[in-house]
């Protein structure tokens, strides 16, 4: 049996189809065979930019010796994690009760036929060092445990299910959540803030937007100065790429200074949503010029033809010598640097960038770090000049596979950001995005979680739903389409029917999904927001949208799920909180109907004034444009019209976008 992954459509999978191990794909047939041969599983999960999977894939899986011990003793099945998302999250889980730590990419589990896992770790080397055992050796104790240690295995794999079993959340019989427990949880996050570099915790230093994302809407001094010091850190520092735009995932020191190189779409999608949002209170141009770099460099390096946009750029490409290296495209020594600027661009350069003393990437390169907080636009000439230098050298591979919910992460961000900054054409851009998914990846009434080599594929998870529903929520309020809010109704419906459990929680896959070793109900938010926070705010404005309270019905059985939970531990449930705190507050939903030229007066004067809230929506219904849903029992009238209801209580007409302001403002 040779390798298995050559007709794969995962770039991941791909990486590893020339490999000497026999890799198969995740399917029933894998799992037949293990039985049938009576061997354990080897699963290695990774994603196509994940800098440690391509060290060990060197260092182990492309060594013919390592390679035959894995063929010999193990079936080897590997995963991209972008696309089944589904089996990391389990193994993920598994990984954190077995250690007590988190996990990682990539994972590396041990499974039984039945899929059980009874040992998991991540990166292993093929000698032993970090204080990591030795690949091949691991091989063969965990060959023989399987073999010869069955009862010791079945105590173990019982003893899991009941902890995971007991890692399920306990429905609660009323939402006690209050304002009280928001503020527990912005004092518990203020504890975790380096008040030095900004950010939360130590080294590696994470962006954490949706915790950042719960912090935007607070009034609190504290969340205010944990975002403000924190932005403006990560946009000097090394986590923003200051010549072409865009965010690196993380940094590996303290103070934001060198990246870990990967580029992942949702990294920035939501942080133009987090750096709009604070423009819309500061109208600070240093944030206006970045904002508009990363949406240029979207837009031409991780956009598709058809119009969807990329999963990610990998970590590492060809140094000059040709070898594969870690940040290569984007560092710079001293001598090119001098070679390619003038003397007076090159003074300028030091003047704003550190660039004296030892290299600060291993001490041979320099990756570019502002002195202080100035911003893009000064440097244009040389930033320009420099990026030049840049297309010549080789490019980080890009996965060209097309997630929903990323992609949905990014309409919804750039929705925020059109409104932001007055950009009609970045709101075209969501449009025309969300149009893509609707059109290549909601297929017979479902939606697909890829699109890749022009063909949809697999079945949506939970947040390929609510986020596609949370940016059409958005759009609606960004620019009235009708057949927004018709495909928001029907992914609403979908989330209720499909993924939402007897006890209200949403599961991670739908009802018909396959039959995998655990189904889980993931609260926490990670890198990306929880499918189960997004969907519970998400479907109250749907529902205030719709006056449909099934909708709110819905999200209200989930909350009670995670009510003890978040009281306890808000900071690992941001979105959550989000959606407690719309539950409890006094919300407002406005219909304002004019003409174009009314309407966008009435927009332009509330706009300057209401910053986006979640308590507040708003919808602009022009005439002469389909806006049947909405349009019974609010006429138009000339000069324009709002129709405002607070908490089911609807207010006379309100003929004044001023009126309008005043009492929003007051509510």
């Amino acid at each position: 049996m040779a390798n298995q992954l050559q007709d794969e459509s995962s770039l991941y999978l791909k990486q590893h189809k020339d490999n000497p191990v026999n890799w198969l794909p995740w399917t029933k047939s894998a799992f037949d065979l293990a039985k049938k041969e009576n061997k354990p599983i080897f699963l290695s999960i990774g994603y196509s930019a994940c800098h440690w999977c391509h060290v060990m894939a060197h260092e182990c899986f492309e060594d013919k010796e390592v390679a035959q011990l894995m063929n010999d003793n193990f079936i080897n099945i590997k995963v991209d994690k972008e696309e089944r998302p589904d089996i990391d999250q389990i193994y993920q889980t598994a990984h954190y009760i077995f250690s007590r730590r988190p996990g990682g990419w990539p994972l590396s589990v041990f499974l039984t036929p039945d899929q059980e896992p009874y040992y998991i770790g991540t990166y292993f080397p093929k000698f032993p060092k970090h204080n990591l055992p030795a690949f091949p050796q691991l091989i063969k104790r965990l060959s023989e445990f399987f073999h010869k240690e069955k009862e010791t295995l079945s105590k173990q794999t019982l003893q899991l299910k009941e902890i995971i079993n007991s890692m399920k959340p306990e429905k609660s019989k009323q939402i006690n959540f209050s304002i009280d427990d928001t503020k527990k949880t912005i004092n518990a996050i203020f504890k975790n803030f380096d008040q030095d570099n900004g950010g939360l915790g130590g080294a590696p230093k994470f962006p954490n937007e949706p915790v950042m994302r719960f912090l935007i809407d607070q009034k609190d001094s504290k969340a205010k100065e944990i975002i403000k010091l924190s932005f403006e850190k990560m946009l000097q520092g090394g986590l923003f790429d200051h010549i072409e735009g865009g965010f690196f995932r993380y940094c590996v020191d303290l103070d934001w200074t060198i990246p870990h190189y990967e580029k992942m779409l949702y990294n920035s999608a939501q942080l133009i949503e987090l750096y709009s949002l604070i423009y819309q209170s500061n109208k600070n141009k240093r944030i206006n010029d970045s904002i508009y770099l990363t949406i240029k460099w979207l837009t031409k390096t991780m956009q598709s033809e058809g119009g969807g946009f990329f999963a990610s750029m990998d970590a590492d490409s060809n140094n000059d010598e040709g070898n594969m290296e870690e940040g290569a495209y984007y560092n710079w020594s001293l001598e090119e640097l001098k070679k390619f600027l003038t003397p007076a661009e090159f003074l300028e350069l030091t003047n704003n960038f550190y660039l004296d003393g030892e290299p600060n990437y291993e001490g041979k390169k320099w990756h570019l770090n502002l002195k202080s907080f100035a911003g893009v636009a000064k440097f244009k000439n040389i930033r320009e000049k420099l990026n030049i230098i840049r297309q010549a050298r080789v490019k980080p591979t890009t996965d060209k596979k097309i997630i929903t919910s990323w992609n949905s992460l990014l309409v919804k961000s750039l929705l925020v950001a059109g409104e932001a900054f007055n950009e009609p054409k970045w709101i075209k851009l969501a449009q025309e995005t969300i149009d893509f998914i609707l059109h290549h990846l909601f297929i017979d009434e479902k939606l697909k979680s890829i699109y890749v080599d022009s063909k949809p594929r697999l079945n949506g998870y939970l947040d390929d739903y609510a986020f596609l529903l949370d940016a059409l929520v958005q759009s609606v309020q960004t620019n009235y389409r009708e057949s927004d809010l018709k495909k928001a109704i029907k992914l609403g419906d979908i989330i209720k029917e499909k993924f939402q459990s007897e006890d209200g929680a949403y599961y991670f896959t739908e009802h018909e999904h396959e039959s995998l070793f655990d189904r889980q109900t993931i609260a926490e938010d990670n890198a990306i927001p929880s499918g189960n926070g997004l969907a519970c705010l998400a479907l109250q404005k749907l529902s205030l949208i719709t006056s449909n309270y099934s909708y709110t019905d819905s999200a209200e059985r989930a909350l009670l799920n995670w009510n003890d939970r978040v009281m306890d531990n808000g900071q690992s449930y941001p979105n959550l909180l989000r959606a407690y705190n719309f539950y409890l507050e006094q919300k407002s939903i406005v219909y304002i109907r004019g003409n174009a030229r009314e309407v966008k007066e009435w927009k332009n004067q509330i706009t300057k004034e209401i910053v986006n809230i979640d308590k507040i929506i708003i919808i602009y219904l022009k005439e002469g444009e389909k806006i049947d849903l909405l349009s019974n029992d609010r006429p138009y009238k000339i000069g324009g019209v709002a129709y405002l209801c607070q908490n089911q209580t609807c207010l006379p007409a309100i003929h004044s976008s001023q009126e309008l302001i005043n009492y929003l403002i007051a509510s």
